[in-house]
């Protein structure tokens, strides 16, 4: 099996691959592959999915840091400091983590559109070039379209 590999994205005989070091993420099948674009945009999977799971995150570390919070304020006594200070601790780690989720989603790269006959997956390209890919895509035999050829630019 003929493989030319750029960055995270390999080129084989029979499929197009994702890796993440030497393993192989995501593998879609030659014969399923109706079309390849490349791509300059938002390269998550599902952006909203993580947006939302970014913010529910968020808002349940306020919830959770409100009370403790309170309590520090007016001195109260509701329950042992430790509890209190391990409360701000879990709800200032899952606000960070929050926004740890939703941040990529701001961040625009090159990635592979690639629609089969039954869904469309995005591969994103890490550490390697838009014109190395399709030189390398090209030598493996497959066709991708750009956004200019599309009329997206």
């Amino acid at each position: 099996m003929k493989s030319t590999t750029s960055g995270s994205i390999r080129f084989t005989t029979e499929s197009i691959e994702e890796m993440d070091g030497n393993q192989v993420v995501v593998s879609i099948p030659r014969n399923e592959i109706a079309s390849i674009t490349l791509c300059y945009g938002n390269s998550a999977e599902r952006p909203a999915v993580r947006v939302i799971a970014g913010i529910i995150m968020c808002i349940l570390g306020i919830i959770l840091g409100v009370l403790p919070s309170y309590a520090i304020i007016f001195n109260y006594e509701l329950i042992g400091t430790t509890v209190i200070l391990e409360e701000i601790a879990s709800a200032a780690t899952l606000i960070f983590l929050g926004i740890v989720v939703i941040i990529p989603f701001f961040r625009k790269s090159h990635y592979l559109l690639v629609e089969t006959k039954s869904s469309r997956r995005k591969l994103a390209l890490k550490n390697s070039s838009p014109s190395e890919i399709i030189n390398l895509a090209t030598v493996a035999g497959y066709q991708i379209k750009t956004e200019n050829e599309l009329g997206r630019y």
